[in-house]
């Protein structure tokens, strides 16, 4: 998990005091000048004065311990890493679909908690010199993409997953286009 320290807001403790301080000065002279209009207004304006500078006294952007606040997120993108350890070789029209296995690792400091892997196509390269013709993700199929996993990893641990399959989807159109094509699949957590 990452925190980041948000900018302080609000008042040093130290300049709270001294605004403070200045009104309460302002209250006890503002009881002593009743009677001279002149000087009470002359105070109020030193007193505002006052106050805008004990407001703007902490510069923009620092960070106090007494309003600062830390913004987190998890590393989602960093923390786990996603190997396929299986091989898939040979899909072809009338076959059985390929197993497909893994391994999940956290790689972060933090525990995290593991409910499935889930499974899909994403792109798809024809091999160099395949014959003309088209050859996509919808040439591909995966059986049961969720798998299951359920399982807390400490920082730097790492478990299995298993039970998608791949196979390739036979239509009634040729598809020698596809045969050496490279299955690109992608694979996500939940």
């Amino acid at each position: 998990m990452t925190c980041t320290e948000l900018a302080a807001t609000g008042l040093e403790p130290a300049a709270i005091l001294v605004v403070a301080a200045l009104i309460l000065g302002l209250g006890l002279l503002v009881t002593l000048l009743r009677v001279h209009r002149g000087a009470m207004v002359a105070l109020i304006v030193i007193v505002t004065v006052a106050v805008v500078a004990g407001v703007a006294w902490e510069p923009l952007g620092s960070s106090s311990a007494h309003a600062a606040a830390a913004q987190c997120s998890t590393d989602a993108p960093d923390a786990l890493s996603i190997v396929q350890t299986s091989v898939m070789a040979g899909l072809a029209p009338d076959t059985a679909p390929a197993a497909i296995t893994g391994d999940v690792t956290n790689i972060s400091t933090d525990d995290t908690y593991i409910v499935d892997v889930t499974v899909s196509v994403i792109a798809v390269t024809k091999a160099a010199g395949a014959v003309a013709g088209t050859c996509d993700a919808s040439d591909y199929v995966i059986v049961e993409p969720v798998m299951d996993v359920n399982e807390a990893l400490a920082g730097g641990a790492s478990t299995t997953f298993a039970g998608a399959s791949i196979g390739f989807v036979d239509k009634p159109s040729n598809q020698d286009a596809c045969q050496g094509a490279a299955v690109r699949l992608l694979y996500t957590t939940g």
